[in-house]
């Protein structure tokens, strides 16, 4: 086994015998000093089984966003292993942003109050990089820069959109209310863009009876709804 890459929640390895990749899911979680927070960049401690929980929901999304036509790292899940095969990838050192309210740093950037509706959907991008704490950058600066090409941008942007309004009318099923969502895309082997990492309750910020609820929270109230 070769570690190919080990984030703050999750490890990415690769088998050496058959070649194929896995993303371990981990029970470690991200905050600040105000708790839990799958946005922050800092680990501060453990929750037991999210790991877990974050896998089953990412196989539910993963699967259902394949079942739409689009084009995921997604392979296999192994709930008794917390792994998830993917396929390999190179990733794009951007993050990809939709939000439907105001809320979080949106609020903080641009001094609005939180709960604005946006409509249509508005997108932002950020360049991934924890040591400058994910700054936004502009279409014009990412690709002058050399971190992704004019079309591959728009392509992005786009897959971006769809993701969003087929997250907002799944999560709608469970009663709960997208307010906000962070994704992040590479290219598979033959240069294709495809959507990567996981679709948990670490990529989104939802709502429950109009009130905010955290991570964990929306993840178990997903998978009731899915054993129901």
């Amino acid at each position: 086994m070769e570690i190919l890459y080990s984030g703050k929640t999750k490890v990415l390895w690769q088998d050496h015998h058959t070649g194929k990749c896995y993303l371990e899911f981990t029970d470690h979680a991200t905050g600040d000093a105000q708790g839990f927070d799958p946005g922050a960049n800092q680990v501060i401690g453990k929750i037991e089984g999210i790991g877990s929980r974050s896998l089953r929901v990412s196989k539910y999304f993963f699967e259902l966003l394949e079942s739409q036509g689009i084009p995921t790292h997604y392979v296999h899940a192994d709930n008794s292993t917390n792994t998830m095969e993917v396929k390999k990838a190179v990733l794009i050192p951007l993050e990809w942003v939709g939000r439907f309210q105001t809320a979080g740093s949106a609020c903080k950037t641009y001094g609005v109050k939180q709960g604005l509706h946006l409509e249509p959907m508005a997108m932002e991008t950020m360049l991934k990089s924890d040591s400058l704490e994910d700054p936004r950058i502009n279409r014009s600066m990412s690709v002058g820069l050399g971190f992704i090409s004019d079309t591959v941008y728009g392509d992005c942007l786009e897959w971006t959109h769809k993701i969003g309004l087929s997250l907002r009318s799944s999560l709608q099923l469970f009663g709960l209310e997208l307010i906000d969502y962070k994704i992040e895309f590479g290219y598979d082997e033959q240069g294709h863009v495809m959507l990567i990492d996981e679709i948990s309750a670490a990529v989104w910020r939802v709502a429950y009876h109009g009130q905010l609820i955290s991570s964990d929270e929306s993840m178990r109230i997903v998978l009731n709804g899915l054993a129901c």
